[in-house]
This record gives structure tokens, sequence and C-alpha cells, in this order.
């Protein structure tokens, strides 16, 4: 039986390049594989029948590694389909919370700069922009005691700001709170995707973001009714923190990932990543 187990391993070879999943997974299928074709085979053994026809019949009779693999991923594919979504959803929403607490500290940032220089160097309206007559009016108009429309300008902007940030960081820490009481209400998670998956998005996001808002302050330009070089700076510095953060957080989930086998690719696969 020699030639039959020569056979049937370069078929679980095949068959295992093919099937995605944890590793768990794989050796149990490729074990039944293995039991199945030789079961087979030794049923349909005898000293009158050529033994390669037996060893051709009982693949043939059991599909292509193509096929096998086909059906095996679909019906795993539809096991961990729910996790999946779940946790890519979790991560997403820590993702967002992150960001939303982020924009929070910059409020709270921005209004420790402005007490310790002055509301201006925050939130002054840019030198190089005239605003309209309309804006003027309306700046003006809740800010009747300041001298100018600049002035009143950077009022309005120091009160619209610390509050609209101030309240993204507070909806990023009610989220927080929501996701830690559903992991601690629920079972333990299972691991289904990347442990490094949230940390490096999380760094290469606040990474851009930093960027552009530092090229923001640069230009000390005018966002909708967001403006203050000193808030893009101090933006910039919350993002670097956050990103720097993500990428410690990258790096402890470093051995979690290389132990871990990700859904979508079989050990095999992940022996040689």
């Amino acid at each position: 039986m020699t030639g039959d187990r020569d056979a049937v391993q370069r078929y679980l070879d095949e068959l295992a390049l093919r099937l995605h999943g944890p590793a768990t997974q794989v050796r149990r299928v490729l074990a039944e594989t293995e039991a199945h074709l030789y079961e087979a085979i030794e049923a349909k053994s005898s000293p009158g029948v050529d033994a390669e026809v037996v060893k051709a019949e009982a693949i043939s009779r059991f599909g292509s590694p193509a096929q096998v693999a086909a059906a095996v991923n679909q019906v795993a594919w539809t096991q961990v389909r729910r996790p999946v979504v779940v946790a890519a959803a979790a991560t997403l929403l820590r993702l967002a919370a992150a960001g939303l607490i982020a924009m929070g500290v910059t409020g709270l940032v921005a209004r420790l700069v402005a007490a310790v220089s002055s509301t201006a160097a925050v939130y002054g309206f840019p030198a190089g922009v005239r605003p309209s007559a309309s804006s003027c009016r309306y700046w003006l108009s809740i800010h009747p005691a300041v001298a100018g429309c600049r002035q009143a300008a950077t009022l309005e902007a120091s009160a619209d700001v610390t509050l609209t940030l101030g309240g993204a960081g507070v909806l990023g820490v009610c989220v927080c709170l929501a996701l830690a009481v559903r992991r601690r209400r629920g079972a333990h998670p299972v691991v289904v995707l990347p442990p490094v998956l949230g940390p490096a998005l999380g760094a290469a996001l606040f990474a851009l973001a930093a960027i552009g808002t530092a090229l923001l302050a640069a230009s000390d330009a005018v966002v909708l009714s967001t403006w203050g070089a000193g808030l893009y700076w101090t933006a910039a510095a919350t993002c670097t923190a956050a990103a720097l953060g993500s990428t410690g957080l990258l790096i402890r989930a470093l051995p979690a990932s290389y132990a871990a086998a990700p859904v979508g690719r079989s050990n095999d696969e992940s022996a040689a990543a």
C-alpha cells in the first residue's frame, strides 16, 4: 500500500494548501479525509484488483482537492461569518471611540493652552481671510462688547469648538463604557480577527490625522466654521500621541498574532508567514 499512501499524501498536501480557517479545523479536515480515503482503498483492494485503479477510483469518488476545499471553506465561512462581522464592528466602534476621545482631549488641551497664552493664539481668525459681512454681523450680534469682527469670530470659535470637541469626547467615553459593559456581560470573545488589526488601523489613522492637522496649522486654514493655527497644532500633537500609543499596542499585540492562526489562511500558509 506504499503507492496508495504516497498518492493520498499528495492529495492531502494539495488539499491543505486550499483549506482556510484555524489550524485546528484544517488538521481535523485533513485527518478525516485521510481516514476516509484509506478506508475506501482498503475496502476495494483485493489480490486480483489493480491497486492503481483502486486508488484512482477512491480519490475520484471523494472529489478533487479544489471541490472538497470549496465545500469545506464555505461551511467554515458560514460558521464564522457572524463572529467576524461582530468583531469587525466592535473594532470600528473602538476606533471611532478613540477618535472621539482624542477630539475631546484636543478641546481640553486647547482651552488650557488658551488660558496660559491667549484665546487669539489658539482660536484666532486667520489674518489672510476676509470674513463676509453677514458673518461679521452674526458674530458681533453674539459678542456685542468686542471691538471688531475678527475678535468676535475668535470668541465664537472658542465657544463653539470647545462645546463640539467636548461633546465628542463625552460621546467617545460613553461608547467605550458601553463596549466594556457588553464585553463584561457576554462570554469571553473568540479571536476571529488578527489582534494587530485594531492597533494597526489606529496607528495609521491617527498618524494621517496628525499630518493633516499639522498641514492645516501650517497654512492657518479655515475648514467650515473651524479655524485657529493653535487649535490645529494642538490637534496634531494629540493625534501624534494617539498614534504613538496605538503603535505601542501594536507592538504588544504582535506575539499574540503570530501565535494565532487567523481566519482565511491555512495552517501551511500561517507557518510560512
